[in-house]
């Protein structure tokens, strides 16, 4: 229904079928605590010969440089003798 929200929790398996007209959308996310479930998926999956879908080690990567971004401009507002 609209405005309702389905939550999948790590190891859970969910999918969608429509059998005619349909308009939906479906987004994905993870908070940061969910990187370790994510962690033991890829290493279940390599032992399953699995072709990883999502490269997590990107992922990480490009979450802490945002997160070093957003420091490092917080530092500077508090400290701007630093940064010069």
């Amino acid at each position: 229904n609209a405005g309702e929200f389905v939550v999948t929790f790590p190891r859970a398996y969910h999918a969608g079928f429509s059998h005619g007209f349909n308009v939906a959308e479906a987004i994905n996310f993870a908070t940061p605590d969910w990187l370790s479930h994510g962690r033991e998926s890829m290493v279940r999956n390599a032992m399953l010969s699995k072709v990883p879908i999502l490269d997590q080690d990107r992922i990480v990567a490009l979450y802490v440089m945002r997160w070093m971004r957003q420091l490092a401009t917080a530092m500077s507002r508090e400290c701007p003798e630093i940064f010069v």
